[in-house]
């Protein structure tokens, strides 16, 4: 599972769980959320892969329908 918090002095925080397929070790990456939710109403699926090397390196997101489809998402220090 992947857990997506949010902490915003403006609007308060959140937690949600969404089920994925991910194997390697634990690792807590920031973005912005703004930037999140663009992609995300990019990809109409319902489904996206999201491909990580390190905490602190560009996430590339793919959508799971269109193997054109490619967004890069820069991390925040957390």
């Amino acid at each position: 599972k992947v857990v997506l918090a949010v902490n915003s002095p403006e609007t308060g925080a959140a937690t949600e769980e969404v089920e994925a397929d991910y194997s390697a070790d634990t690792m807590e990456i920031g973005v912005n959320a703004k930037y999140l939710l663009d992609i995300a109403g990019q990809i109409g699926t319902g489904e996206a892969r999201f491909e990580f090397a390190d905490a602190a390196s560009p996430t590339l997101v793919r959508d799971g329908n269109d193997p054109n489809a490619l967004f890069v998402l820069m991390p925040l220090r957390v």
